[in-house]
């Protein structure tokens, strides 16, 4: 029965990707956790908090683009994974209950995943059929997402180990918060890739000849995430990321300035 019903979710989250232009936080994969056994610390009471905070802070951006926000949530659906795409006016999310139980993801880590398929909708070029492309909402995520999110989350989230030597860059809690939400992601990202742990402490030495559209490596990923956190935290609400340091730009493991 199980597999039946995941085998059935993947045939319509496949449909949903290639009919709607919808992108996905991860690739398809199959990985499913089921609710009944659950007994960890994110319930579905966090689960739906995060979701009416999203609401609260994403629905006047949106609404200020003449556009609607609707968000599908589903905190019984097992699928890790959540999805973005644009139906007219509507800005649409779903979000699904495997995410927030998985074990490698903490709390914040879930609300920067949601902020990463705001990144599809908010986050701009580079971007095709109107949706951001995966490194460029990564980027979007810590970049402007979390200073907008973060601060109306009240709660304590687990903490994930990152190098004093990186944490201690940090000038406030966002950025902190944002570096541990990153970390708790990659992990999970490079489990569905079968690829070794990233770390903040290393860079993906890619260069690509043009800018990326899909997912990248998990290392990669994290790369993105943390310079768009570092980004965030220069800039100070003032100017846009092309003024940030080169290290804290977007990184050449997907963007190529003139592709």
């Amino acid at each position: 029965m199980l597999l039946k019903s995941i085998f059935t979710g993947l045939i319509s989250l496949i449909s949903l990707v290639f009919s709607l232009h919808a992108s996905a936080s991860l690739p398809i994969n199959f990985l499913y956790e089921e609710l009944s056994g659950y007994s960890d610390d994110f319930t579905q009471q966090d689960f739906d908090y995060v979701i009416s905070q999203v609401e609260k802070v994403f629905s006047p951006i949106i609404e200020a683009r003449g556009g609607k926000l609707e968000i599908i949530h589903d905190w019984g659906d097992g699928a890790v994974n959540a999805f973005a795409w644009r139906e007219g006016s509507y800005y649409m999310l779903e979000i699904l209950g495997g995410l927030p139980r998985h074990e490698l993801i903490t709390k914040d880590a879930f609300a920067l995943l949601v902020c990463h398929e705001l990144g599809h909708l908010l986050g701009g070029i580079p971007l095709s059929y109107g949706i951001s492309y995966e490194g460029q909402s990564d980027y979007y995520a810590t970049l402007e997402c979390t200073e907008l999110l973060f601060p109306s989350l009240n709660w304590s989230s687990k903490r994930v180990d990152i190098p004093a030597s990186v944490l201690s860059k940090c000038e406030d809690s966002i950025c902190e918060r944002s570096l541990m939400a990153s970390q708790s992601l990659a992990n999970l990202f490079a489990l569905v890739g079968k690829e070794a742990k990233p770390s903040t402490l290393k860079k993906d030495p890619t260069v690509v000849r043009r800018t990326i559209q899909k997912h990248t490596n998990a290392q990669c990923r994290l790369d993105t995430l943390v310079a768009g956190a570092f980004c965030r935290q220069q800039l100070k609400g003032q100017g846009n990321s092309s003024l940030c340091e080169k290290g804290f730009q977007r990184p050449r493991c997907w963007y190529r300035e003139n592709p």
